[in-house]
């Protein structure tokens, strides 16, 4: 509720939410460059989960159970090893600014489906019309059914889906009943088995 709080702080954190979530495409971008995909995202979240993980135990000396772990596991398939696999791979080919574009589309998954399967509401046809009006002016894109980059492309949309899917998913109070701890749980096991992954493709086709 909107009302509890003062209007500066909400400005704030619309702020931080828009300058270190947007950048988080740029630093993949880079990360990739130098990086396998699958190794990058997998560091990424083991470390942001191992951290957020140590922080919140030492505050609440809460621990996990075995079958929080069970569902953290589960869960943290679809939002993490999923769509991050997706948009880290997809960032080799696609920059980062349209990467960028195309994930502003998840509001729009969040209001169909939470209205067809959670009880919530439709909308932002209007907003999801821009951002395809802005990719598709951009000089660097290259939409073909011939072109890897249109193929990049639809699996970054499909990465908005599985994103919201899994966040929706990801939500069950029986993981852990703070959230914040079930949050590390659920990048802790994302990250884990994206290096898996990684290493699993890399002993496949030989690219270390």
């Amino acid at each position: 509720q909107s009302g509890a709080y003062p209007k500066w702080l909400i400005i704030f954190a619309y702020l931080i939410v828009y300058i270190i979530w947007g950048s988080t495409y740029l630093a993949i971008r880079f990360s990739v460059e130098t990086i396998p995909p699958l190794l990058s995202g997998g560091i990424r979240f083991l470390a942001a989960g191992a951290i957020l993980l140590c922080v919140r135990l030492l505050q609440t000396r809460d621990l996990p159970t075995a079958r929080g772990w069970k569902l953290a596991f589960g869960a943290s398939l679809l939002p993490f090893a999923v769509t991050y696999g997706l948009i880290t791979t997809a960032e080799i080919v696609v920059p980062s600014s349209i990467a960028g574009l195309i994930a502003a589309i998840e509001p729009l998954w969040f209001c169909l489906i939470g209205w067809l399967f959670f009880d919530g509401y439709a909308g932002i046809a209007l907003g999801f019309a821009g951002i395809c009006l802005l990719i598709a002016g951009d000089p660097n894109v290259e939409l073909s059914f011939e072109s890897k980059y249109t193929l990049w492309v639809l699996l970054l949309l499909l990465s908005t889906l599985t994103w919201v899917v899994g966040a929706f998913i990801s939500a069950n109070p029986r993981i852990h009943k703070d959230f914040l701890t079930a949050s590390g749980m659920q990048m802790l096991c994302g990250g884990t088995v994206m290096m898996v992954s990684q290493y699993a493709l890399s002993l496949f086709t030989g690219n270390y």
